[in-house]
């Protein structure tokens, strides 16, 4: 069964799609997508939206399609299953931790795994420049995060 890393944000149509992307296409790059996995889900996302378009424009912009990404709402399950959980803000992190305090270890900021502090702010009803914007800050952090995920993944 191949090791699980979860993105979470608020809706799941805009920063953890764009982050699930970005690393998805790494590991296929370094041919690991079968043995780990990459999934994202919202902590308040409305279940098979899709992602926001100007979402889906910027992140054409970098070859990435997520025109068949559908929403999805965060579960439990999904977070004790996971190996890792990465967040875009603090108050996802808060919010899984309420419900699962035992798994305090895996959940971490997207910026923290990056070796960076603070939140991934959310560009939803922004412009499209602002989602540009956004994709650049998201596939930077993924780059830099890359190799702690990996080390945190495959050690665990």
């Amino acid at each position: 069964m191949p090791s699980t890393i979860l993105v979470v944000c608020t809706g799941n149509i805009c920063r953890s799609p764009m982050a699930e992307g970005f690393l998805q296409r790494k590991l296929e790059e370094d041919g690991l997508q079968g043995r780990l996995q990459v999934r994202s889900a919202g902590t308040w996302a409305a279940e098979d939206a899709p992602v926001s378009p100007n979402t889906l424009h910027a992140m054409s912009e970098h070859g990435i399609d997520l025109h068949s990404h559908r929403a999805h709402l965060l579960t439990v399950e999904e977070v004790q299953e996971a190996d890792l959980v990465m967040v875009m803000e603090e108050d996802h992190r808060r919010v899984i931790l309420e419900q699962l305090p035992e798994e305090h270890g895996k959940v971490l900021l997207l910026t923290e795994v990056a070796g960076r502090s603070g939140d991934v702010e959310d560009p939803y009803g922004s412009d499209l420049d602002s989602y540009r914007e956004t994709a650049l800050e998201v596939e930077a952090l993924i780059d830099a995060a890359y190799p702690e995920i990996l080390r945190q993944v495959c050690a665990a």
